[in-house]
């Protein structure tokens, strides 16, 4: 759903197996009526022990509704295609494990998660900003990179802000904070291919479709995910459908 458009939200977050909330064009502190019904709708999701995945934006709405900051990235903004390292703790994340200590991901961010929310935990990191993962509970993951970008969308994206040269490279310009700050640019062109993101993406919507309250799910993961192991524009807010309780088959992802 657009959640600048559509600001009435399902009245119990369990009606969905999980939730994701996008990236966005706007900033978390820009706090429009939108944003702040969906900050609203995150809390509930979370306390609801609901699976949510938040990517970008949605890391950072997500941090804010649990009681984080976030706010201007002291070190600058991140752009292109940079490396993520996983931290203590990961390697025990049903989403996390057997990961690559690091890996490449793409990233277009100027705002961070400066303080994580109480309970929270913080599992990787980017030379320049040190939430590029955070968990929350048993059921809320986020990223603050983009595991739906493959490099024709990160370079795509790229040229609404830079000018791209023909080795991929861009060209740059000088960039400012809207409070006119100079901003600096940590940059990853030429940009790569990213699969390690795909990877926890998608372990994210198996987990959620064989959510733990519903006999598909192995006893094993009981009482934690359950994974089969093998004015801007807006944020949108995907709802994986299910049936409350959960159903017996697959279910079907709500269209965006």
């Amino acid at each position: 759903m657009d959640s600048s458009r559509n600001l009435h939200y399902p009245s119990d977050p369990r009606d969905h197996c999980g939730y994701i909330v996008t990236g966005s064009l706007s900033m978390v502190t820009a706090r429009p009526v939108w944003s702040l019904k969906l900050t609203d709708f995150v809390l509930r999701v979370a306390e609801r022990r609901v699976p949510l995945l938040g990517v970008c934006y949605g890391h950072q709405i997500v941090a804010r509704a649990l009681g984080g900051r976030v706010d201007w990235n002291p070190r600058g903004m991140e752009m292109g295609t940079h490396e993520v390292t996983l931290g203590p703790g990961s390697e025990s994340h049903p989403l996390l494990y057997g990961l690559p200590d690091t890996f490449p991901a793409n990233l277009s961010h100027a705002q961070s998660v400066l303080d994580p929310p109480a309970g929270a935990e913080v599992l990787a990191s980017s030379a320049n900003d040190p939430c590029q993962i955070m968990s929350w509970g048993d059921r809320v993951l986020t990223l603050q990179f983009h595991p739906e970008f493959d490099r024709w969308t990160m370079n795509a994206f790229a040229r609404t802000c830079y000018t791209l040269r023909k080795d991929g490279t861009p060209e740059l310009k000088p960039r400012r904070t809207p409070d006119g700050v100079p901003a600096d640019v940590h940059l990853g062109f030429p940009v790569r291919r990213t699969p390690v993101p795909v990877l926890i993406l998608k372990r994210f919507a198996e987990s959620a479709l064989r959510r733990v309250d519903s006999p598909l799910a192995p006893a094993s993961f009981a009482g934690r995910w359950a994974p089969r192991r093998a004015g801007k524009a807006p944020a949108v807010t995907a709802g994986l459908r299910c049936g409350h309780p959960a159903p017996e088959g697959p279910a079907r992802p709500l269209a965006l």
